[in-house]
């Protein structure tokens, strides 16, 4: 019985990790990867622990058979795998609470039963592994030390081994299986018959859990990465590529052009600076930025992309593709920049985890590292996804003030001019280059004889920018989350 109870501390605190991190990756198609959903996974996780453990050692002290331990097993399996059943409507209907409080929604309705039951495991071990009351600190001792290992490899495993290989559906599925075959376990030589009845409820419970396909629509492919989770759907003439629930980029099926047109805007830049012999990229999504830049100059470009599995996404999907012109390095953006001596005429930044970049590419210890990497005459693009006027364009704002702190000129180019309180793709343009305005800069492009780049530069804002509320954003302080809660909204 020792080794059993020993066991299963190991699982049970295995599986508490498993669950918590998928958690995190079932919610994130919804409603982002942003901080507010791991404080919702968290803070639900801890308190459903520490109603687990009140009413766990409440029960281990009024009956503390081995066989309720199984049945506490057997639950704690049927529980896990009903995720996927309801996870798809309660998520859907948690996006009506927003980014900051539908994780908590979320996981008080996914994830509380299952975690309660499990924590319930250790007060029930602690008692049927103490035969006197002089036993229990180390009685205690060794479940909780079984279970923080137990917890650790849980970790490992699911990071390194069970996401990137088995999804989330799947791993789910066979920790239930694993949580059941060790509930029966106590059951002893009888422990067969609760296992095969728990195995036959276990595979007939349904595993939805993806988002539904219209009509109109075709779903090309669909996988939880390392880092997020993407989807390829074909809608009537145009391709999304959604990174969570935000759709990323999109191609028109008949033809090379990306559907939002923003990756023209890089006509401007070699207007700006036209010998642009070496690019830059931070994020490659769909490619539709570098693709474009390779089209129209002659420059050696180099895209770095933290997700291996974005760049397959990218080629297979999105007519993407490398040559002795364009190189993909794997690695994040930031760490890129720290480990390398190279400086680019062009550096571009267009990373984004849903709606919202990720937040260390968005301070002012980034905004000088790429600073360091521009040669004497170097321009900078950064793609922000924002309203340009109004309360709720608190992103844009705080970025424009970013990079103002760091370059003389800032340019900015929405798409769509028309309504400036709308969230759009708003192009910024960080130079030493001074064209003296809106009126300078139009002037200066008429001199350039292309249609295209005179077209794109009246979108050029010129409206005053008041940033006086907004923080400058630091490794220290960057509340892009809560900046973003504006515009998310919409």
């Amino acid at each position: 019985m020792k080794n059993l109870i020993y066991l299963s501390a190991f699982v049970s605190g295995g599986a508490v990790m498993i669950l918590e991190i998928m958690a995190t990756r079932i919610i994130e198609p919804f409603l982002g990867n942003s901080i507010f959903t791991w404080i919702g996974v968290l803070s639900v996780m801890l308190a459903s622990l520490s109603v687990g453990y009140f009413f766990g050692g409440k029960m281990a002290d009024k009956e503390p058979r081995p066989t309720h331990v199984g049945w506490i097993f057997l639950f704690s399996g049927f529980l896990i795998a009903s995720i996927p059943l309801f996870s798809f409507p309660i998520l859907n209907f948690s996006q009506f609470f927003g980014i900051m409080y539908g994780p908590i929604f979320a996981s008080l309705l996914l994830l509380s039963l299952p975690s309660i039951s499990l924590a319930m495991i250790s007060p029930y071990l602690i008692k049927l592994s103490a035969k006197k009351t002089s036993q229990i600190g180390a009685a205690s001792g060794n479940i909780y030390a079984l279970s923080t290992v137990g917890s650790i490899l849980g970790t490992l495993l699911t990071g390194f081994c069970l996401i990137p290989n088995f999804g989330v559906k799947t791993t789910l599925f066979w920790l239930s299986i694993v949580l059941i075959a060790n509930g029966a376990l106590f059951f002893g030589r009888k422990g067969m018959l609760p296992f095969l009845i728990g195995l036959i409820i276990n595979s007939a419970i349904p595993q939805p859990m993806n988002f539904p396909v219209s009509s109109n629509e075709r779903l090309l492919y669909e996988n939880h990465s390392l880092y997020q989770y993407l989807r390829v759907v074909d809608s009537g003439e145009v391709r999304f590529l959604s990174v969570g629930y935000a759709a990323q980029t999109g191609i028109l099926l008949n033809s090379t052009d990306n559907l939002y047109g923003y990756q023209r805007y890089q006509k401007l830049i070699h207007f700006l600076n036209p010998n642009i012999t070496k690019a830059l990229f931070i994020g490659l999504g769909g490619g539709a930025m570098p693709s474009y830049m390779h089209r129209e100059t002659d420059a050696d470009i180099t895209v770095v992309e933290i997700d291996p599995e974005v760049v397959r996404v990218a080629k297979k999907f999105f007519n993407f593709s490398e040559d002795g012109r364009m190189r993909v390095w794997i690695d994040d953006g930031r760490l890129f920049l720290t480990n390398s001596n190279e400086k680019y005429d062009y550096v571009a930044v267009d990373a984004y985890l849903n709606f919202i970049p990720p937040f260390h590419l968005t301070t002012l210890e980034f905004v000088d590292a790429v600073k360091k990497h521009l040669t004497p005459n170097g321009v900078v693009l950064v793609n922000i996804l924002s309203p340009v006027e109004g309360e709720k364009a608190g992103v844009f704002k705080a970025l424009f003030k970013l990079y103002k702190n760091k370059f003389k000129n800032v340019y900015v180019f929405p798409l769509h001019n028309t309504n400036l309180t709308r969230r759009q793709n708003i192009i910024m343009i960080a130079t030493d280059f001074d064209y003296g305005g809106r009126e300078g800069l139009l002037s200066a492009v008429k001199l350039c004889n292309d249609a295209e780049t005179q077209e794109l530069a009246t979108h050029y804002y010129d409206g005053a920018i008041n940033t006086d509320s907004y923080p400058l954003l630091t490794d220290d302080f960057s509340p892009l989350e809560i900046l973003a809660l504006g515009s998310l909204s919409e």
